[in-house]
């Protein structure tokens, strides 16, 4: 659950944002002059003296060891804030920004949205199977969980991967290969714009920062060597699976399976294998929508706000890069092939407790 402050801001910024979008439809200059300010009032003061936004546990970073589907919701609803923002900015400037990627109206539909799902009390998050026979040999349930789990977990992986190079491939080269020698490091200082466009310029930035800060400094490390190794074989099939150790679980699954086991531990594993890979699902998720946002908003500003222009291509990289950064990490924690720092029980752990 995202923090009640965080929160609280949040739904601040978006009542002032609508204000804004009334008072441009009702064409009043005076009234669009007082609604831009008091957006620019409510949104200033979500920020501290050093930049910092109660409730956004983003900036804490993996050490704090917060819950990482929540954070993924907070940089989500911060990159929204910051898409708000910039197309408020554009909605009442001199024309700085030719074609923002989305209206006014547009991003805070999206923010509302997105805000609403996170709220529903009847979204079905959980996997639904059909029950298994009180007769089916709980071996060959397990194995079978365990199978399509590996399987998923790959392939889930894999689609970050692939949503990130699609993403990459809209930005200049010249951007492109300066950043995978650096990939891993946080975003710099916004340029000097205008007030509201500063504003949704520093909520990008914090946002993407928070995606890096969230994985470990250890993974943090590997991200320029794994970017790039992803990068020039684009994804090839076998590399996720060689990156996540999942063979590594493969071979500790033959060995820990090939001793006679409970049937109450099997099926208790089934159970504990289905509910990870639920989750899994959902982190996944959270992330690929994290990267359809990065790319419908930072390519078109960057093509059209030409103050900002190298910045923003800098800042979607590095926001691509953390994508797959985070995912290879809660896969590689899933299968408790060494993330870190661990904050499930995942695979191996399951199978070290059907263990005789």
């Amino acid at each position: 659950m995202i923090q009640p402050d965080y929160a609280r801001a949040e739904g601040q910024v978006l009542d002032a944002g609508r204000a804004l979008e009334f008072a441009l439809d009702s064409g009043d200059p005076f009234e669009i002059q007082l609604a831009a300010r008091d957006l620019l009032r409510v949104t200033e003061a979500r920020e501290s003296a050093f930049g910092t936004v109660a409730g956004f546990r983003g900036e804490q970073g993996a050490a704090a060891q917060v819950d990482p589907d929540e954070e993924l919701e907070q940089i989500l609803s911060e990159l929204q804030i910051g898409q708000t923002l910039l197309a408020a900015g554009a909605a009442v400037d001199d024309g700085t920004l030719q074609a923002p990627a989305a209206s006014l109206p547009e991003a805070l539909d999206q923010l509302e949205t997105e805000r609403r799902r996170r709220r529903s009390t009847t979204e079905v998050t959980a996997r639904f199977s059909a029950e298994p026979s009180e007769h089916a040999d709980p071996l060959v349930l397990f194995r079978g969980s365990l199978d399509s789990f590996l399987a998923d977990l790959t392939s889930r992986t894999s689609s970050v991967a692939t949503a990130a190079i699609t993403g990459l491939t809209a930005i200049p080269g010249s951007v492109v290969q300066p950043w995978l020698t650096a990939a891993g490091t946080l975003v710099g200082e916004v340029p000097k714009v205008g007030a509201l466009f500063a504003l949704g310029l520093r909520a990008l930035r914090r946002a993407v920062n928070a995606l890096l800060r969230l994985v470990p400094q250890p993974v943090r490390d590997k991200v320029r060597e794994l970017a790039k190794q992803w990068w020039d074989e684009s994804g090839a099939d076998g590399l996720a699976g060689r990156l996540l150790g999942v063979e590594e679980v493969r071979q500790h699954a033959a060995d820990v399976l090939a001793e006679a086991a409970a049937a109450t531990s099997l099926r208790e594993g089934t159970a504990a294998i289905e509910a990870l890979s639920g989750q899994h699902d959902r982190s996944i998720g959270a992330i690929k929508r994290i990267l359809k946002l990065l790319s419908t908003l930072l390519g078109p500003l960057a093509a059209s706000f030409v103050a900002a222009a190298t910045w923003l291509y800098g800042a979607a990289a590095a926001g691509f890069a953390a994508g797959v950064a985070a995912a290879l990490w809660i896969g590689r924690d899933c299968l408790d092939a060494g993330a870190g720092w661990e904050r499930i029980d995942g695979v191996q752990v399951i199978l070290n407790r059907i263990g005789p």
